[in-house]
């Protein structure tokens, strides 16, 4: 299957994106509404083609008003540096776009007044989709930095109150300069659901999290190392919610200040999905 058509059978329109296009009927503005249908086209397909370049697999693509959501099944799992290029490559779509809308000479079509409302929606798109909120691609490189300095739960809870944050921010700044502005709203109400649905998936997200480190090949070394000291009645849930992305784990179990042995990530892995008890003590594990 093509790029073209690879994309055209993954690709949805939100019904918010129907909800901008009568508002643009009824206001004359679907000239604008087809420039930024084709911006956001070309924003997404720089994420999935890049995705397709690392055998990501995509669910699904969204068509949204400010821009869409492109969903993957292997993000969260995959090494961060191929979830920063994929992510990148929306945002960058937006600068060789803006590049050529200043390069193409004026004519009847591409008009001063063209070029200038172009330049406008694509510095629009780009900006919004950089603001810290998840799934914005902003929200989504704020993700990837925590992962590196925090384990992959907490950063997952840290991403969704930052977000929220900035979302209520979002909202507050729009009461008070455009309190009528019916598509800011209809986009404050779909990032408001995003991040519920998010936080409701936290428990799958970090499941699949912990699936994929169990599962990665016994030749696969990872760069970075770290040793987790554990008490011997931790629960073992405790222990995994301490686990990095992209990070080879040594589990140290103490009793009484003294170490009572010692278990590689991985093994430690195996035996939870043979045993599936969040609430075993460490040491039950260690010993099994």
């Amino acid at each position: 299957m093509n790029e073209g058509r690879f994309f055209l059978s993954r690709f949805h329109i939100h019904p918010l994106f129907w909800v901008l296009t009568a508002i643009a009927v009824a206001t004359a503005q679907f000239w604008e509404l087809a420039m930024l249908f084709f911006i956001i086209i070309i924003h997404e397909w720089g994420h999935i083609f890049a995705a397709r370049r690392f055998k990501w697999r995509i669910r699904q693509i969204f068509l949204l008003p400010f821009g869409g959501v492109a969903e993957f099944d292997e993000a969260g799992s995959r090494p961060q540096k191929e979830e920063l290029v994929i992510v990148l490559s929306g945002p960058a779509q937006q600068i060789w776009l803006m590049a050529l809308a200043l390069l193409l000479p004026e004519n009847s079509v591409i008009t001063e007044k063209t070029t200038a409302t172009f330049l406008e929606l694509n510095a629009m798109v780009l900006l919004f989709n950089l603001l810290p909120i998840f799934p914005l691609d902003g929200g989504r490189l704020m993700a990837i930095l925590f992962s590196y300095f925090f384990p992959y739960m907490k950063a997952q809870k840290m991403v969704i109150m930052i977000s929220l944050s900035f979302l209520l921010a979002y909202c507050f700044i729009l009461f008070l300069f455009s309190p009528f502005h019916l598509n800011g709203w209809l986009v404050a109400a779909f990032l408001g659901h995003a991040l519920w649905k998010e936080w409701k998936n936290r428990p799958y997200h970090f499941f699949r999290f912990l699936i994929h480190l169990e599962k990665l090949p016994a030749s696969t070394r990872m760069v970075k190392r770290k040793t987790i000291f554990v008490q011997g009645e931790e629960p073992l849930k405790k222990v995994l919610e301490r686990f990095y992305r992209g990070v080879e784990h040594q589990i140290v179990v103490l009793e009484n200040r003294r170490i009572i042995g010692t278990l590689g990530g991985k093994k430690l892995l195996e035996r939870f999905f043979e045993r599936k008890s969040w609430d075993l003590p460490i040491k039950n594990v260690f010993m099994g």
